[in-house]
């Protein structure tokens, strides 16, 4: 697991560990109806929003589904009637608890001086007009094909439908008689404009060899069958204007610097500090044994 998905563990253990503090609820607002009730205790919208907020986008709208909201408030009550229990057994007072809250308190931190780096990382629209001129190729289009084909079972229905084409038949009438390929027969073999990446590989190594309003001279095989292909014509690839971009353009922008932010930052900081790590101790390292 990369130290991103670590984090993201590790937050969401603070945010279970931080609500163990916040069993009570604060003073009711006129406004904030009540939902439920725990021994005349009121659970209220703005404390159920709350716990909304601190879930996953997809399980938030399963949890908003007509059928699905009741089903939430009971096992929200479910967790606040074991955070209790914990509470009464007083394991909030033990050892294991302050350190795992001492280690959840340092990663929201963490997480936070991230957030704060990101931030920083914004750039100017000048600044994303400059790495769009800079990095035009990484947002062009595919290159993409136009290829017509008739597909067939068999090499020598294939052989012969090809001798017909090179004595001057008509690719797409051909196509339209004798096509397997159903969903292009009826369109003369079309197969519309196809990037190398939405075609089958060997498929695709022929194609993109070919030169526009090629026929190719042999039948090519693939697990479907026996192909013959015509290359209709060549769309070179595009680099879409900034304006269609300019948010992917920024997202990258920003990333860009975040990921020479963070290294420099931790370079600073390691040669701003005495380090010093003892070599010959690093044999006595091993978990840590809890008594708790």
């Amino acid at each position: 697991m990369n130290s991103h998905g670590r984090l993201r563990r590790a937050w969401s253990t603070a945010l279970l560990m931080v609500a163990v503090l916040a069993v009570s609820p604060g003073p009711l607002q006129a406004a904030d109806p009540v939902v439920a009730e725990i021994d005349q205790t009121p659970i209220t919208v703005k404390e159920l929003n709350d716990a909304l907020a601190a879930l996953p986008e997809q399980s938030v709208a399963d949890a908003l589904k007509p059928e699905n909201r009741k089903k939430f408030v009971e096992n929200y009550i479910t967790w606040k009637l074991l955070v209790q229990e914990a509470h009464r057994r007083k394991i909030d007072d033990s050892p294991k608890f302050t350190r795992l809250m001492d280690r959840a308190k340092n990663d929201i931190l963490l997480l936070l001086l991230q957030e704060k780096l990101r931030t920083e990382s914004a750039v100017s629209d000048r600044e994303v007009k400059a790495y769009y001129d800079s990095h035009a190729q990484e947002f062009a289009a595919p290159e993409k094909r136009r290829v017509r084909h008739i597909l067939v079972s068999n090499e020598k229905k294939a052989q012969e439908i090809l001798k017909r084409l090179k004595a001057g038949a008509k690719f797409d009438a051909e196509a339209r008689l004798h096509s397997e390929h159903h969903e292009s027969a009826h369109e003369g073999g079309d197969l519309g404009w196809n990037s190398r990446q939405d075609i089958q590989p060997e498929f695709a190594k022929v194609v993109f060899s070919m030169k526009s309003g090629e026929l190719l001279d042999r039948p090519i095989r693939t697990r479907f069958g026996w192909h013959l292909v015509r290359l209709e014509g060549i769309q070179p690839p595009k680099v879409p204007p900034l304006k269609e971009i300019e948010t992917e353009v920024r997202r990258s922008a920003t990333q860009e610097r975040y990921a020479r932010l963070l290294p420099d930052l931790v370079k600073r900081l390691k040669e701003s500090s005495a380090i010093k790590i003892h070599d010959e101790r690093l044999p006595m390292l091993s978990p840590a044994k809890s008594s708790d």
